[in-house]
């Protein structure tokens, strides 16, 4: 897992972000043992994921996101804020968190 300290967006977060890189999984139905869409985590606060997919996520859509690397209590319920294409087959997404208590931080 790569770990380390990361920006605060100039003071516009909450939090300050810490670079992440390790897979995770998305489901779209918290509780649903279908397919999970793969995807890596870029970084990491609190309060927000941001991600690469292959797919793109709906904005405003609640999903979850699995990654035990990360956090210990799965899965987190994440509210996608944006998704923006960066070329075909690859989109950047930014989750803000809704369960960001304690259990949902990074380990340090």
């Amino acid at each position: 897992m790569v770990l380390r300290k990361f920006f605060d967006a100039g003071g516009k977060r909450a939090h300050s972000r810490k670079m992440v890189t390790e897979p995770a999984n998305i489901v779209f139905n918290i509780g649903d043992s279908g397919s999970p869409l793969k995807c890596v985590t870029l970084n990491v606060s609190p309060s927000g994921v941001s991600l690469y997919s292959e797919q793109p996520l709906e904005t405003g859509s609640i999903i979850g996101i699995h990654c035990k690397r990360i956090w210990k209590k799965n899965p987190k319920k994440g509210l996608v804020k944006w998704c923006r294409k960066l070329n075909e087959g690859l989109f950047r997404v930014g989750l803000m968190l809704i369960d960001s208590s304690e259990s949902s931080r990074a380990d340090d």
